[in-house]
């Protein structure tokens, strides 16, 4: 055995030929132990939605009878549940169950026994799956002398019209197994493209990303739709509003957008949802005609830049709505992807820590959106990735790499009111080591300070407008319909307004980890295996510690400033929520998402980077596939989830 891997290693084409056979076989496994079952197994396709626990009695002779239609046509019906209960002591009860088609036949009957005093039976009564009417009725009947059988029902505002509670389930539609086939075979590429490269080609840490990356974003790109991603929704309808402006049919204070865009909306990702954009790509509505929403243009035009350009040249071409959307969200994507491959490419320092950031759930996740997060995350890439160049690097510091940095610091901190400043001030920590002409290097600092002073100072000043001018006035939460926390109640409350930071860490402390990494993903309700997520934490912390070819230490007040700057941006997102979206009172800060911490998150793990623990640098190749793998096993998480929403 040992002798048949020793030939294995020494032969490439033998040892790509291994790898491409045991990916296939393995996939192969996988399909069918976790994915088939889910395919095989009904999913939910409609709900007569349970309003209360209410039941209704059948007496001797009695019947329900309610009717169910379909709305997606390539949808066939699989099985219906009914719940029933027996009241009785004594006596088991009999229940006539039948389910008609739209010509009145039977498509299934059965008798179903209630043992006596059954809290609760459900009874999942199997049909022809090839069925494919639009109608279906069912019936429930009471046929023993039992007359304390009950049913349950749904609530309805005419008594006498007594609804039954009942699940309708349906195959899988002929695409869906389509959809998973592609995302397996993807994940196949991945794998046997991320071996080649790491372990034959030995490739850089940047030809890596850019090789996978675009992989692993199609499987995402496809699986979540436009308008499922928090505030994508909101996102979407600004870069439209934009496009609009710029072709002159709309204004920032009423967006204009296509008819045939109007479908956007929040949705979860789901099969049904799938489809139905599927069915909408397809179709290809290209309708000119310009409406009004009565919304107003959500922060400013840099942040959907990539977006807008898409989307204007779309409409001059007459591409459908959905199909646009689309190419925006690649146009997003791609922007991310080559952002994040320049800054892994020159960061000089935690190389393996930014590839696993770069690749991390929620990143992809957010990047494959039209959400303006990718524009912050490509920025904070490019910030951190330079600015470290510029502390930690050794070559001399090039015109082009600073000009780069500013175009980046000066787009990073017109978001999100400033609040990831602290990044645009690595370079200050540029030291005499690095430049020893002291006129030389204030000279750089003060250079690669400019966007920030002209941002942060020049633009207030000149527009007599503050990135804060609002945090002392009370406004109010929509939601809630109640006055929010302000900053004079937090300075005239000083030990509430501690004790109400503390307790929200304390309460939020797991889901602000996990936000972060990607557990929740959709509309934060496709939540993944936690463990799984645990797992890309190590990761991430793992990938931090020094490798016994990098001599590049980080000074103890270096990680001072970083984990400072870190729990600055923390605090600073928690006070912003607190100001905007929770109610006067409320004993936590609500509104905070993970995602918010992800453009700092790389100055707390590098804490762990220390001089005592060091890795052997030839445990980069196994750490670099382990971490594809890794979000391959993310990919079918998200798939076996998708398939049973």
């Amino acid at each position: 055995m040992k002798n048949i891997f020793k030939k294995i290693k020494q032969n490439k084409k033998l040892a790509m030929t291994t790898v491409s056979i045991a990916v296939f076989v393995t996939t192969i496994l996988i399909g069918y132990i976790y994915i088939s079952p889910k395919m095989q197994s009904d999913v939910l396709f409609d709900k007569n939605a349970i309003l209360k626990d209410r039941w209704a009695s059948l007496q001797i002779g009695d019947k329900i009878e309610n009717s169910y239609h379909f709305v997606s046509d390539d949808s066939k019906l699989s099985s219906v549940l009914l719940t029933v209960q027996n009241a009785d002591n004594k006596n088991s009860g009999t229940v006539k169950a039948l389910i008609y088609d739209d010509n009145a036949n039977i498509l299934k009957e059965e008798e179903l026994e209630i043992e006596p005093k059954t809290p609760s039976q459900g009874f999942k009564i199997f049909v022809n799956e090839n069925n494919n009417d639009e109608n279906v009725t069912i019936v429930l009947e009471n046929i023993s002398t039992n007359e304390n059988i009950k049913t349950r029902i749904t609530d309805s505002e005419d008594i006498d019209d007594i609804r039954l509670a009942y699940n309708i389930y349906s195959t899988m539609p002929d695409f869906v197994w389509k959809y998973v086939i592609i995302i397996l075979i993807i994940v196949d590429i991945v794998i046997i493209s991320g071996f080649y490269l790491v372990f034959i080609k030995k490739a850089d840490h940047e030809k890596i990303f850019i090789a996978v990356i675009f992989l692993f974003g199609l499987c995402y790109f496809i699986t979540f739709t436009p308008g499922n991603i928090p505030d994508e929704t909101t996102h979407i309808r600004s870069t439209l509003g934009y496009s609009s402006i710029l072709l002159s049919k709309g204004t920032e204070e009423d967006i204009t957008i296509r008819e045939c865009e109007q479908f956007i909306g929040d949705t979860q990702p789901s099969v049904k949802t799938l489809n139905s954009y599927r069915k909408m790509i397809i179709e290809n509505d290209t309708s000119d005609t310009y409406i009004k929403t009565g919304e107003t243009l959500a922060s400013n035009a840099i942040s959907y830049l990539p977006g807008i350009i898409i989307v204007t040249l779309c409409r001059l071409l007459s591409i459908g709505g959905i199909l646009t959307i689309y190419l925006a969200r690649v146009g997003n994507f791609v922007v991310y992807a080559f952002c994040a491959y320049f800054a892994i490419k020159k960061i000089p320092i935690l190389k393996n820590a930014l590839f696993v950031l770069s690749l991390l759930p929620m990143v992809i996740h957010q990047t494959i959106s039209l959400s303006y997060d990718t524009i912050i995350l490509s920025s904070a890439w490019l910030v951190i990735g330079y600015g470290f160049d510029f502390v930690y690097g050794s070559k001399k510091i090039k015109k082009i790499d600073m000009l780069v940095y500013m175009i980046a610091s000066t787009i990073l901190i017109t978001h999100k009111t400033g609040i990831y400043f602290v990044l645009n001030l690595i370079p200050l920590l540029i030291s005499k080591e690095r430049i020893n002409d002291k006129k030389e290097r204030i000279l750089t600092k003060v250079t690669l300070m400019i966007p920030w002073v002209t941002v942060m100072f020049g633009v207030p000043l000149l527009t007599k407008k503050s990135s804060v001018s609002n945090v002392s006035q009370k406004s109010i939460v929509s939601w809630a319909n109640s006055e929010s926390y302000s900053m004079s109640y937090f300075l005239s409350n000083i030990k509430e307004t501690i004790i109400l930071f503390v307790r929200t860490i304390v309460k939020k402390f797991d889901h602000y980890v996990f936000t972060t990494l990607g557990q929740y993903l959709g509309s934060l309700n496709l939540i993944l295996t936690k463990n799984i997520f645990i797992i890309w934490l190590i990761s991430l912390f793992g990938a931090s510690l020094k490798t016994d070819r990098d001599d590049i230490d980080i000074p103890v007040i270096h990680k001072v400033i970083y984990i400072a700057s870190f729990l600055a941006v923390c605090g600073a997102s928690m006070l912003a929520m607190a100001f905007a979206f929770t109610p006067l009172g409320w004993p936590i800060i609500e509104g905070v998402q993970g995602r918010y911490f992800l453009p700092v998150l790389l100055l707390l793990v590098l804490v762990v980077r220390n001089r005592k623990i060091i890795i052997n640098y030839n445990c980069n190749q196994y750490f670099i596939i382990f971490v594809i793998l890794l979000q391959c096993v993310t990919i079918i998480n998200i798939l076996g989830k998708l398939l049973t929403v």
